[in-house]
């Protein structure tokens, strides 16, 4: 990639209400911040062309990107689930720019949702049980 300082910028950011929440979904948690971030960053979700996530721990999805950007409103051109631990929301940014600077998409949502209190289906933890909602 060529020099790319000062081509691209984050527009907006959303967080979710954080806390003991009995009602909400990692869907749910996924959607809430979208919807906080294009507030954030006046637009709507047509306008954008791209999404960025993480798969929930416990169900595991096809392209759970494309699940969640179509629940979001929004029609991808680009979206791919990534997970790297710690340096996932780093590596959704990094990723949005390398999208947007090879023409896949203009516009970028990078979400990053837990519903932390569902088990976790790593080895020696409970095996997964379908969809947590």
């Amino acid at each position: 990639m060529a020099n790319i300082s000062g081509k691209y910028c984050i527009m907006g950011i959303g967080e979710t209400v954080v806390g003991k929440r009995p009602d909400a979904t990692t869907n749910s948690l996924h959607l809430e911040a979208i919807k906080a971030c294009l507030d954030d960053a006046a637009i709507k979700n047509s306008q954008v062309d791209g999404l960025l996530t993480n798969q929930p721990l416990n169900d595991s999805h096809r392209s759970y990107a494309v699940k969640l950007a179509h629940m979001a409103g929004i029609n991808p051109l680009f979206a791919t689930d990534l997970a790297l631990g710690g340096a996932t929301p780093i590596a959704m940014v990094q990723h949005a720019v390398m999208a947007i600077n090879a023409g896949m998409a203009t516009t970028v949502v990078c979400v990053h949702a837990r519903k932390r209190s569902t088990a976790d289906p790593t080895p020696g933890h409970p095996i997964r049980r379908g969809d947590e909602h």
